[in-house]
């Protein structure tokens, strides 16, 4: 449709041109700001044109579909402007946090982490205690003048590693600083996560005031060219201002596409930092 308005406006601009000369020295600010509008909007439609050119071709190597083989999205543009198009959030940032931090992997992770440098205190202390080691044996001798021929031993033995004791306080120190390293990096996380948090649920309320905006502006550019069609007229600003709107209403179609998309990742991104499961 862009390709289609761009071969369209190239006989408009040129006979609003023609009819810029004709008046010679006349009021033409009309016509200048027709073509202006005109050519800004060109501008911006060309961009959107860019933007989306290689659009269908990434996705195909996203979902291992060969460039050649043509494919169609299951989506349309009345299930797009209904109301519950996007999904809701009614839940509110302060429990969207304590979600996150509840179910989120890398919290989890911080969470053994931390159990695990606690225990190295009491490790560290029980590894300084003596070593308790016992032998239990059962021995048989077959010289006949033995007055028992097998008997049952049993030895206890006490060891102590000197060096355990003398190096106690410096690894209790270790541990006790491990430890802390482990609060302070379990701090750090819970900081990033309510950072995430935040950042994605102002991105989510941004995005789905961009999408409710051009669903407005749709809606009103299509009321303008039905006006317009009503009342056709056959002079070069009346072909211009035609083209215009219709230029308009594309170039708001194309962006709220991309709003919709924007907004529909906005929800993802937030389903993703809380920690959720998609499937």
């Amino acid at each position: 449709r862009i390709k289609d308005l761009m071969v369209r406006s190239d006989d408009v601009l040129h006979r609003l041109e023609e009819a810029e000369n004709t008046k010679s020295g006349g009021d033409t600010s009309a016509l200048l700001t027709l073509q202006k509008r005109i050519y800004d909007t060109l501008k911006d439609l060309m961009a959107e044109r860019d933007s989306l050119a290689t659009a269908k071709t990434e996705l195909a190597a996203l979902i291992g579909v060969p460039p050649s083989m043509p494919f169609d999205l299951d989506g349309t543009e009345a299930s797009m402007m209904a109301q519950a198009s996007i999904p809701k959030l009614t839940t509110s940032r302060q429990d969207l946090e304590v979600l996150a931090l509840l179910i989120r992997p890398d919290m989890r992770e911080q969470t053994l982490l931390k159990r695990v440098a606690a225990r190295g205190s009491t490790q560290t202390v029980m590894e300084s205690f003596p070593g308790i080691g016992g032998i239990v044996g059962y021995n048989y001798d077959s010289n006949s003048f033995l007055d028992d021929e097998s008997w049952a031993s049993f030895s206890l033995g006490l060891t102590q590693n000197l060096m355990n004791l003398v190096t106690l306080p410096i690894r209790l120190e270790q541990a006790e600083n491990r430890e802390k390293l482990a609060d302070m990096q379990r701090m750090a996380m819970v900081a990033s996560v309510l950072t995430q948090i935040s950042i994605a649920d102002t991105r989510y309320d941004l995005a789905q005031e961009h999408f409710n905006l051009y669903r407005k502006m749709m809606g009103v550019n299509t009321r303008l060219i039905e006006y317009i069609r009503s009342r056709p007229e056959k002079t070069a600003v009346g072909e211009g201002m035609g083209l215009a709107a219709e230029m308009d209403q594309l170039l708001t179609r194309t962006r709220l596409h991309l709003t919709y998309a924007e907004a529909q990742n906005a929800y993802g991104r937030m389903v993703t930092t809380i920690g959720l499961d998609p499937l």
